[in-house]
């Protein structure tokens, strides 16, 4: 058996990770789906451009 994973299975054995320690820290929350709405997290982080943008004009 190899060491090496491919990239592919990585990121899917990640992912299954990462729900496993989810659902060890938080078993009352509902993981199956995402918390946030994609546009809540566009416009989130649009914003955060916007006031870097400002401040690093000023340097």
């Amino acid at each position: 058996m190899s060491d090496l994973l491919m990239i592919e299975d990585r990121s899917v054995l990640l992912r299954e990770l990462h729900a496993d320690v989810l659902a060890k820290v938080m078993p009352e929350v509902d993981i199956s789906k995402p918390r946030y709405d994609l546009e809540e997290v566009v416009d989130y982080y649009t914003g955060k451009r916007g006031m870097l943008d400002f401040n690093s004009k000023g340097a």
